[in-house]
């Protein structure tokens, strides 16, 4: 019956439609119509920011904890560091930080984990080194030791361990982080 554009109030782009498909006959009037309308310039302007908010979130360089930088960083760096790596002769380790609960984590003590995990590489990282959000959930990290082989990136990852452990509230004190070391490598080819 009816159908209208959801535009950006802010710069006119169309993000998506809204039709009416039925409704009794004496409710179609110029008032349902106005009402309609302005209802389309309301999501399309809501809808809009939404998803320039979501852009700007998934491409932004640091978060809410100051040690800890973007996911969206994360796969440029680790490249970087590798491919450098290659050419100058040197190796380096991506350390991942997870757990099989941390999806049970809730959404208050999320960032009460973030900011313990920020404490505990702030501690126990060297000015080297770098920390990411692994995944956009804020639940798993990796962290980069550029110059640091994997069978030496062991007194690292224990020292992480231990500051991460300290820095943990006692409502997550259970939560069992694990910590896993690979070689940080260059793509082949």
């Amino acid at each position: 019956i009816v159908a209208g554009p959801l535009r950006s109030s802010e710069d006119g782009a169309v993000v998506g439609m809204l039709k009416v498909e039925a409704m009794p006959f004496l409710d179609f009037n110029t008032t349902t119509i106005e009402t309609f309308r302005m209802l389309c310039d309301w999501i399309g302007t809501a809808l809009d920011r939404a998803q320039k908010h979501e852009r700007l979130a998934r491409d932004r360089l640091g978060t809410d904890v100051p040690e800890v930088l973007s996911a969206s960083l994360l796969e440029h760096q680790r490249r970087f560091i590798a491919e450098l790596g290659r050419r100058v002769g040197f190796e380096s380790t991506i350390v991942r930080i997870f757990s099989d609960r941390a999806h049970l984590v809730p959404a208050e003590e999320r960032q009460a984990l973030a900011d313990a995990i920020g404490l505990g590489v702030g501690r126990a990282l060297r000015s080297t080194d770098l920390a990411f959000e692994h995944g956009r959930h804020g639940r798993n990290y990796a962290v980069i030791l550029p110059g640091t082989p994997p069978e030496k990136a062991e007194q690292v990852v224990e020292r992480l361990r231990k500051e991460v452990a300290a820095a943990l509230p006692p409502e997550l004190a259970g939560i069992d982080l694990r910590f896993a070391a690979t070689a940080c490598e260059a793509e082949k080819g």
